[in-house]
């Protein structure tokens, strides 16, 4: 069937056509953003305009700029075989045999790219290290901690640190303020937070009166009841208030008043009056006002306290980006800051590097850093005048191409700014009316995946309404193949019960619902060439906005007997297996921790049940390995005893080594083989093991390193960078967050999680950056003076970015979506709300029931399973076999053996595997029967001087 004319073409063919015009490419979910940027490389080198080593490509991560550059070769290859110009197909096979040459890289690889070709202007080292995520963490936490330990009396930010943390701040607050400020000095160098200084001890006495007075009143309760017991309980607290002599025991006994028991309670009825009016009533009046005042003192004090320590944090996170530069250190922050400073404040490095590229691209634009933005318009600008804002800079004609989709902009947390796309957006387009592009085609989804999705985010009663630069403007997107129908299905509904019943409902009904797609066989891969064809399970993806509700979801898929793959870290993180194995490792690296101590003795490589755990206690045990006591309790003695011998031994073993030893001893990889699903068992033991491997290779290989940084990934929703591994011979429904599902697809889609309230908890900092301010907030206690108009604000960005969250997640789907409408009572706020109104009923979406509680297997099914298994004879034939192959085996490595570099990358051919079939990027250049190591291989013969003394 031949597929109709492409409705946007137009838009389409600008890219290749108008060269000399700088493009701002709008492309919405699966319309081809990234054969857009490929096709406009591709003209541009056909026609003479540009070089490989003259283009720079920005993409978002590492997996998108090796799939960019096998993309830009393979188009490339294509067009030199199309062209029918001698010329241009020269330049074509030139550029494609080139690629490598080409800036196709992440933004921090450009950045480091930019200060190793610039470093003493740049005041840093040539041989400058790269301070990676995993190092970069801890090594922040070593930096507070040596501050917070040389703090005393008389040192900077002394006095601020005590009178917060006399006013309630804890230490761990102040650590995750100096993190925040540290992973934005750049915005907080030049900040301040000018607060009047809190003189509260004038107003003490007078408050203490106060509540002496309502103490005087307690004759008149004629039945003592609650409030006359509260009143009375202050008694304490109005002496410490009536006699401060300082501003501390000012600030004190207002803290002490503040922590007492409410006083508003009571019955009128129990106490008598006073010159006509009810005691109870007269005392409730009184007590509120003097709270009330207490309460404004109290919050002018904290907030002249955060302020203070605020500044001093400031100063020291500078002080610390100085340290890492004077130590050749950068973080992925630095390389931001330090290349925009770069081009910035060095005319001849910016006119180096202008003349350097003829193309910058940058993919991915609605989720950049506004540091991202403002090196791409200085490197391309047509004329740099530092007076100018960076905003309002021209490009020259035709030099940068931004690709972007503002309704996928969800990376807040990383300082992805909408305001910024925006801001960008109107100057290119002031500047050239032509330079806006917008691709609304949509080759990924069927046709009623797209209806639905207009219908949810489109027209006046959408979800994707709002002010300018809080909301991206809705572009409907187009069915490309309006024939391919696709599906989209709803389930569940609101449940009048608490959040944790919901919860289960919805993990109970979805796994039901997977197993029946299954069973049923739904059809996907309409329109593609292999035509439709019978679901598998890796056709499934199970989407989530959070882990909130992991732990059922993988109690109902068990149940339901479905092998599944968790594809994001900070699920990973979040599954039993892996919280048993920290809690173990945690115990291991401090033994004064009795709460991780405990959980690693209930864990299953332990397995010590309440009640033993009980009798140790009552026979006056400690929770010690080092000093047990002496009680007899044996399996809780004998696991102390492993854990010390473990504890003992932690530092004559790796990290890894040490993870191998838990799971051998403890006959937890034994057990693995015992559950239904070992593969993605060992898989979750084997990420603790490679992320533990990953932190020594960048410099931090002890115990506690790696227990500070995996406890660190289980606390943070935004750690997501674990690809998931292929599966190999065992098909596995994927589970997996949104935020993890960005730039992916799946046939068959189903959204869970949308019961979830918006989070009540506040960011540390917020920014307005047209105003130059910066707000911070710690708690509930804690705000510097502007905090509530920012937040104000701020609020209503991330309930814009919710919604995008919800378009990314409903575009992933390309033949069927599946959506889950669950969530408790009194949940009208929910996006399970939102949706149930603008989906449940319209024309095309379908009541889908999920079925009833799986059967449990039976075991008669699994001994018949059993039974028609190998027989002897089959058992003798396949160990035969092995003994044949390995004296083979044994007889061909016993031998000194040389083989090329290509051969190496074809030795999977020995176990059957066709080289050609061989994972490689390099199978892919048509017209080479290298291998990538070999082509590695040669390059570096042709160029090493082999004669040089090594």
């Amino acid at each position: 069937m031949s597929r109709p004319p492409v409705a946007d073409q137009a838009e389409r063919d600008r890219l290749v056509d108008e060269l000399r015009t700088t493009l701002f490419v709008e492309a919405g979910a699966g319309t081809g953003k990234t054969t857009a940027v490929v096709s406009r490389i591709v003209a541009m080198v056909a026609s003479g305009g540009l070089r490989m080593e003259r283009l720079v490509a920005i993409t978002f991560t590492i997996a998108a700029a090796g799939e960019l550059r096998v993309r830009v070769r393979e188009g490339l290859e294509s067009a030199a075989r199309d062209a029918t110009d001698a010329g241009a197909r020269a330049r074509l096979v030139t550029a494609a045999a080139e690629v490598d040459r080409a800036r196709i890289e992440t933004i921090h690889a450009f950045c480091s790219a930019l200060l190793r070709m610039h470093p003493l202007e740049a005041g840093l080292p040539p041989d400058l290290e790269t301070l990676a995520d995993l190092a970069g963490a801890l090594d922040v936490r070593e930096r507070f901690r040596r501050w917070f330990d040389e703090l005393s009396p008389g040192a900077p930010g002394a006095e601020p640190v005590r009178r917060a943390m006399l006013l309630g701040l804890r230490p761990e607050r102040l650590l995750e303020l100096f993190t925040t400020l540290n992973d934005n000095w750049d915005l907080v160098a030049a900040a301040g937070w000018p607060a009047a200084a809190a003189h509260t001890r004038p107003r003490t006495p007078a408050i203490g009166e106060e509540v002496d007075r309502c103490i005087a009143l307690l004759p008149h309760c004629l039945a003592p009841d609650e409030l006359h017991q509260r009143i009375d309980g202050l008694r304490v607290v109005a002496a410490r208030l009536r006699d401060a002599a300082t501003e501390d025991d000012a600030l004190a006994a207002l803290i002490a008043l503040e922590r007492s028991p409410s006083t508003g309670v009571g019955n009128q009825r129990n106490w008598g009056t006073v010159d006509g009016e009810n005691v109870c009533r007269t005392i409730k009046a009184v007590m509120k006002a003097t709270r009330d005042e207490a309460a404004a003192l109290v919050r002018s004090a904290r907030a002249a306290a955060l302020a203070g320590v605020a500044e001093a944090l400031r100063d020291l996170v500078v002080a610390y980006a100085e340290e890492r530069r004077e130590r050749g250190l950068v973080s992925y922050q630095d390389l931001l800051v330090r290349a925009r400073d770069l081009v910035r404040d060095h005319a001849d490095v910016r006119a180096t590097l202008s003349a350097r590229w003829d193309m910058v691209a940058v993919d991915e634009f609605q989720d950049t850093d506004p540091l991202q933005a403002e090196l791409a318009l200085r490197l391309c600008a047509a004329v740099e005048d530092r007076a100018v804002p960076w905003t309002e800079l021209r490009p020259a004609a035709g030099r940068l191409c931004v690709v972007g989709d503002p309704k996928q902009s969800i990376y807040r947390f990383r300082r992805a700014d909408i305001a910024l796309y925006a801001a960008v957006e109107r100057a290119l387009v002031e500047a050239d009316p032509r330079a806006r592009v917008r691709l609304a085609v949509n080759f990924r989804s069927g046709r009623r995946i797209i209806e639905a999705v207009n219908a949810v985010f489109g027209g006046d009663g959408g979800l994707m309404t709002g002010a300018a630069g809080v909301q991206a403007e809705y572009v409907p997107l187009v069915a490309h193949a309006p024939e391919i129908d696709g599906s989209v299905g709803v389930f569940g509904g609101p449940v009048d019960d608490t959040a944790a019943v919901m919860w289960r409902d919805e993990a109970r009904d979805t796994a039901a619902l997977v197993r029946r797609i299954l069973d049923e066989g739904w059809r996907v891969g309409e329109g593609t060439a292999d035509g439709p064809r019978r679901c598998t399970p890796q056709d499934v993806c199970i989407l989530m906005p959070s882990r909130t509700n992991l732990r059922n979801m993988e109690r109902a898929l068990e149940r339901n007997r479905l092998r599944y793959r968790l594809e994001s870290g900070s699920l990973i993180v979040a599954t039993q297996e892996v919280r048993d194995l920290l809690n173990i490792l945690r115990s291991v690296d401090d033994p004064t921790d009795e709460v991780a101590l405990v959980a690693a003795l209930r864990t299953p490589a332990f397995g010590c049940s309440d009640v033993e755990l009980v009798r140790w206690r009552a026979e006056r045990g400690r929770w010690s390995y080092q000093r047990p006591g002496d009680a007899t309790e044996p399996r809780v003695a004998a696991a102390l005893a492993e854990l010390r011998d473990l504890h003992r031994g932690r530092h004559r073993m790796t990290v890894p080594r040490l993870v191998d030893e838990v799971l051998s001893t403890r006959l937890l990889r034994a057990a693995a083989f015992d559950d239904w699903r070992p593969r993605e068992t060992r898989r979750r033991h084997r990420f603790v093991a490679e992320q533990a491997r990953a932190l020594a290779r960048s410099g931090r290989p002890s115990l506690h390193d790696a227990v500070e940084y995996l406890e660190r990934l289980s606390r943070d929703p935004a750690y997501d960078s674990v690809a998931g591994e292929d599966a190999g011979e065992e098909p596995c429904v994927r589970v997996m967050t949104i935020h993890a599902a960005k730039g992916l697809e799946f046939p068959i889609t189903v959204l869970t999680g949308l019961g979830r309230r918006p989070a009540s908890r506040r960011p540390v900092l917020v920014v307005d950056r047209v105003a130059g301010a910066v707000e911070l907030r710690l708690g509930a206690d804690f705000a510097t003076p502007g905090w509530e108009r920012l937040d104000a604000r701020e609020k209503e960005m991330e309930t814009a970015e919710r919604v995008r969250l919800l378009y990314v997640a409903m575009t992933r789907a390309r033949d069927h979506l599946v959506v889950g409408l669950f969530r408790a009572r009194h949940g009208d706020e929910t996006d399970a709300a939102r949706l149930d109104t603008l989906l449940r009923g319209r024309e095309g979406v379908v009541e889908l029931d999920p079925g009833g509680e799986p059967p449990p297997p039976a075991r008669a099914q699994m001994e018949l399973a059993y039974a028609e298994g190998p027989t002897v004879d089959d058992h003798r034939a396949g160990e035969e076999a092995w003994l044949r192959r390995r004296r083979e085996l044994l007889a061909a490595l016993g031998e000194l053996r040389a083989m090329t570099a290509t051969g190496v990358a074809h030795a999977d051919a020995e176990a059957g595997m066709p080289p050609e079939l061989a994972d490689d990027v390099a199978r892919s250049r048509r017209g080479r029967a290298a291998t990538s190591l070999g082509r590695a291989v040669h390059a570096v013969l042709q160029t090493v001087d082999l004669a040089a003394p090594v």
